[in-house]
């Protein structure tokens, strides 16, 4: 297991990955545009593995496209990131979460980031464009503020500040390791 997120591509050093290095991959800029999802998920393969995110993430390409819309369904990049821990013998374990409070959404976040875990999040239609219709790896919490990888990026938010300009709704996705499949 890696441990860390740190990637390097081209010989620069990023915070997880971005849906843009799909480019090598003679993935058009249409589709790349909409694959924030899948670089999501990879992030969390890498960090997990011993692979190389470029591979995890043409791979991921190739289990799931994206759709004119992107991936919206929380469910569809669950299945996907699922179908990728098993091909790298990866016990993980994950979980839909739908927040219909702030108390609940700034619990989870913080309870699954202390357990050793990730949240994979999308916010439709949020007012900060950094964030909408956008997924994004949550990689640590502290109270209100939540550290992300989002486009190669470590970039930080406050939780607050995500609830009151959320549109439509919030997606998150848990993913911790298996303890029960662990040898």
């Amino acid at each position: 297991m890696r441990g860390n997120f740190n990637v390097i591509y081209n010989g620069m050093e990023y915070y997880g990955g971005h849906q843009e290095w799909l480019k090598s991959f003679g993935v058009n800029e249409f589709f790349r545009n909409r694959a924030c999802g899948l670089a999501a998920i990879s992030n969390v393969v890498y960090y997990y593995s011993d692979a190389e995110y470029c591979e995890i993430l043409k791979l991921a390409y190739n289990i799931i496209k994206p759709s004119l819309a992107g991936i919206y369904s929380a469910k569809r990049l669950e299945n996907a990131l699922n179908e990728i821990a098993l091909l790298y013998e990866l016990p993980l374990s994950t979980e839909i979460f739908n927040p219909y409070t702030y108390e609940g959404f700034r619990w989870y976040i913080n309870d699954v980031i202390r357990s050793g875990g990730f949240i994979i999040m999308l916010n439709y239609n949020n007012r900060n464009k950094e964030l909408s219709y956008h997924w994004v790896t949550i990689t640590g919490a502290k109270g209100d503020v939540i550290t992300t990888s989002n486009w190669g990026s470590k970039l930080k938010y406050n939780l607050r500040e995500i609830w009151k300009m959320k549109g439509l709704m919030l997606k998150l996705i848990k993913v911790n390791l298996d303890d029960k499949q662990i040898k």
